[in-house]
């Protein structure tokens, strides 16, 4: 229980927040039916809809906190390891940055931060959620035990343009395949959910389809789903 309650304050304190500061809420929960392992990766979405702030409109996504950061970081958690891949594109391909393997301490939380600060955003990584190479490559890491935390809006580009979800199913599919033909257990994939309601931009399905995916991928692969909602503002910019 200890590590789970790190999960959910380490996860606060890794996703963006670049937006006014909001009541942040986790308002759908499905509990994960395994138990979360020792090394945890991360695919994180870095598309502009999540990290621009002009583009995030009524939403002010996930404003982290310095309270909650001190509680993450106030527990015994020198077993637990976490890496990052971070991804985003243009309009055809996928560009990723990874972060290797760090304990999770202050100071490596602190530094990934940094880094996503450094490697987000349209001049950097693109401006389009592809996704599906970032969570292929999570997947086969030579890990016995492992359980991979994606934070995205939903909005992959493959499922733009009312393709369906059916590119990124398949890569999950197909690595965990991988997993066991290879000797591994198959990973515990959680979702996080970030409420995004007002941004359609690139063909993206809307929230309800998108967070409907995601909540599906945690309950079908046992590290669950939570749906992360934000104050809104009262006016789109």
């Amino acid at each position: 229980m200890k590590r789970f309650l790190v999960f959910l304050f380490v996860l606060m304190v890794l996703i963006p927040s670049f937006a006014k500061p909001g009541a942040i809420t986790i308002t759908e929960v499905v509990p994960p039916k395994s138990r979360m392992s020792t090394q945890w990766t991360f695919v994180i979405d870095g598309s502009s809809s999540l990290w621009t702030e002009g583009l995030q409109t009524k939403c002010s996504l996930l404003k982290k906190s310095n309270t909650a950061f001190q509680y993450a970081t106030s527990f015994p958690t020198d077993e637990l390891d976490f890496n990052i891949f971070l991804f985003a594109g243009d309009a055809n391909k996928e560009k990723h940055v990874y972060r290797d393997w760090a304990p999770v301490n202050p100071n490596e939380i602190n530094k990934a931060r940094a880094w996503m600060t450094d490697n987000m955003g349209p001049y950097n990584l693109g401006l389009y959620s592809h996704g599906g190479k970032s969570i292929e490559l999570a997947l086969k890491q030579k890990i016995g035990t492992l359980s991979i935390i994606i934070i995205t809006d939903g909005g992959f580009t493959s499922a733009c343009y009312g393709k369906g979800f059916k590119t990124i199913e398949d890569i999950i599919i197909e690595g965990q395949n991988w997993r066991l033909l290879n000797g591994y257990s198959k990973a515990s994939i959680c979702t996080i959910g970030i409420e995004n309601r007002h941004y359609f931009g690139g063909g993206k399905p809307d929230d309800e389809i998108c967070q409907k995916f995601l909540k599906k991928i945690g309950s079908d692969y046992y590290g669950g789903y939570f749906y992360v909602s934000a104050e809104h503002t009262s006016e789109i910019k």
